[in-house]
């Protein structure tokens, strides 16, 4: 996808409704689906990972997110992160992941209908005058 098109998934995808989940959003299925994710790419890299979901995210537009060793060298993780809306996804501090590894999340993410939206779109202003909400980040993917 190029840059616009991710712009127009994003506005497709902000309903207005709430800053938090869209209408219909089923919690359940959604922390079902992030398991399935971890059990991917647990088997994938041949290790366990961290899972963060549900009770310790409140008052965010996201669901779960993944933590992953980033290049194994220092204390560098990547975090793939879980949105409420449309599936999107997204990976926090990729550059610091063996692009195999990556390819190995890229298609885990595919496989589950995850929609992966690149951090540098994210970064974006959002263009709603809405208090805590700046970037495209914080509407799909932060703490709000």
């Amino acid at each position: 996808m190029k840059p616009d098109d991710y712009r127009a998934l994003l506005k497709r995808n902000d309903s207005g409704s709430s800053a938090t989940f869209p209408p219909g959003f089923n919690s359940e299925q959604a922390i079902l689906t992030a398991r399935q994710l971890v059990q991917r790419l647990e088997s994938g890299l041949g290790r366990p990972l961290s899972l963060v979901a549900d009770f310790p995210i409140h008052d965010a537009s996201f669901h779960a997110e993944v933590n992953l060793p980033g290049n194994g060298k220092d204390e560098s993780w990547v975090t793939v992160r879980l949105s409420n809306f449309g599936s999107l996804a997204t990976i926090i501090n990729y550059q610091t992941m063996p692009a195999e590894a990556l390819s190995l999340v890229a298609q885990a993410l595919k496989a589950l209908d995850y929609v992966y939206v690149p951090v540098d779109v994210l970064t974006e202003a959002y263009p709603r005058n809405t208090p805590g909400i700046t970037t495209w980040m914080t509407r799909f993917f932060g703490y709000l």
